[in-house]
């Protein structure tokens, strides 16, 4: 009676669809292990999908070698 409460009390669906299918081998401490290793996958699955990103972002300063960018040679002969 209480594995039965806890099959269909189950909010997700594909842990419900997998103690419904252990069928008559389900006890209450299988359906308790069962029910903890799928969480279990379920957050080691989460961890593994996070997509951290980690990068400096520069920016252009705008600085060329001896000078401001928009400095012409041509104008400034040596």
């Amino acid at each position: 009676m209480i594995r039965d409460r806890i099959v269909f009390g189950v909010n997700n669906q594909k842990l419900r669809e997998k103690l419904i299918n252990e069928g008559e081998n389900l006890t209450l401490d299988k359906a308790i292990q069962i029910s903890q290793n799928f969480e279990y996958c379920i957050h080691q699955m989460s961890l593994i999908n996070q997509k951290d990103v980690h990068f400096i972002s520069s920016r252009d300063k705008g600085h060329v070698r001896g000078g401001r960018k928009d400095r012409k040679r041509d104008r400034y002969p040596a």
